[in-house]
């Protein structure tokens, strides 16, 4: 997990991915592409003058337990 420190007051935004794939699933296609968009995510706000408040954040075992406290209340 990675918090860009951004300006200003505003909430942040979160960018995520998970890395795990289901048993007989193509898991770089099921997965990994949603890696790449957070690198690249991260490679274009380290270009960014002032970047936004952001957390970037990858995952592993999204399908396989239970949502986490936290992330059940934002649903």
């Amino acid at each position: 997990m990675i918090r860009v420190a951004g300006s200003g007051h505003r909430p942040a935004v979160v960018v995520d991915a998970h890395l795990d794939s289901v048993s007989g699933s193509p898991g770089a296609d099921d997965n990994a592409s949603g890696v790449a968009a957070v690198l690249e995510t991260a490679r274009l706000l380290s270009e960014a003058p002032v970047p936004p408040r952001v957390v970037l954040a990858v995952f592993d075992s999204n399908l396989t337990v239970r949502p986490h406290r936290l992330r059940r209340r934002t649903r």
